[in-house]
């Protein structure tokens, strides 16, 4: 069961949005809402408003899910509408900017128990064979860059004067 819920108008920008996201992606969600209300970044208020819906969402299709079940499987972020305002420079002139709104889309499903994968044991290879002992390989230390101080100093002949 996946639940995906859209939070729009949001007046932040896209980009610092974008900048939050990979904290929370793929994580539980009792871990992602920690993480958004550890953050000191304001852009992480409307993520974690919709975190919190997108739990309300799961428990309405399904009253027994509980919140520690669910991951956070997707979340993007567009850019919504731009709302164009003038701002008033010197002598008399003017300019516009832009500013920029976006749209969380976030995704919570059920956390799918992955089988524990077998420990991979080492296997022979048919270049070297097994009993063979290696030389050991002795440590090289990188060349030591030559400073002013450490470069041969060259003779130099005395200077004519006129």
């Amino acid at each position: 069961m996946q639940v995906t819920v859209r939070l729009n108008k949001i007046p932040f920008g896209a980009r610092k949005l974008r900048a939050i996201l990979d904290q929370v992606r793929g994580r539980t969600v009792p871990m992602a809402l920690a993480r958004l209300s550890a953050s000191p970044r304001v852009t992480t208020l409307p993520l974690e408003k919709l975190l919190r819906s997108a739990i309300s969402a799961a428990r309405d299709r399904d009253p027994a899910t509980r919140p520690e079940e669910l991951t956070v499987v997707a979340v993007a972020c567009n850019e919504g509408a731009r709302l164009y305002r003038t701002r008033i420079k010197s002598r008399g002139r003017s300019s516009r900017f832009a500013k920029r709104s976006s749209r969380l889309v976030l995704t919570v499903g059920k956390a799918a128990r992955a089988p524990q994968p077998a420990p991979i044991s080492p296997k022979p290879t048919a270049a070297t064979p097994p009993s063979e002992p290696t030389a050991p390989t002795a440590s090289v230390a990188p060349p030591r860059r030559r400073t002013k101080e450490s470069a041969p100093r060259r003779p130099t002949a005395p200077k004519e004067r006129a």
